[in-house]
């Protein structure tokens, strides 16, 4: 077994960048199709406590909220705009027995359910664009005591 020493996303500054572009290419796919320089410098920025994971969940969420064809830092979450290299801290409220979600400042509900269903929308064609469905034959009733073929009558 050969033991292979791999310094944390933090220390490899010129990594975050070639690692943003792979994910954007496979979650952007041809309607995003690239990172503003302010976006990228962001990116280079915040420190990745949660490593290669965190950047490829933050580059998938910022594809499928993107507006245009490049990501913007209007695209990004603000705990990675606000800190610069900082931590985040995600504060858990208790709500009756069992914790709950952390607080979102990000969007509220509805605009963000409406941004997703404008790209689901735009992912998946319109029924009327695909192939019609095909046309069932109706069934055939054997008459009662009959072994072979169903009858055409």
């Amino acid at each position: 077994m050969i033991a292979i020493q791999l310094p944390p996303l933090r220390e490899r500054a010129g990594d975050v960048k070639l690692l943003a572009h792979a994910f954007l290419k496979r979650y952007g796919g041809e309607r995003v199709t690239g990172f503003d320089d302010a976006a990228l410098q962001a990116l280079e920025a915040y420190a990745w406590p949660g490593n290669v994971r965190e950047l490829q969940n933050v580059v998938e969420r910022a594809c499928a909220l993107a507006d245009g064809d490049r990501v913007t830092r209007g695209d990004l979450p603000d705990y990675l705009l606000q800190g610069g290299g900082a931590v985040r801290r995600a504060s858990v409220a208790v709500v009756g027995d069992g914790p709950a979600l952390p607080p979102s400042d990000d969007l509220p509900l509805k605009d963000a359910k409406d941004k997703w269903m404008q790209v689901l929308e735009a992912l998946v064609p319109a029924r009327s664009a695909r192939a019609p469905r095909r046309q069932r034959t109706p069934l055939r009733r054997r008459p009662p005591g009959s072994i072979g073929r169903p009858s055409t009558a």
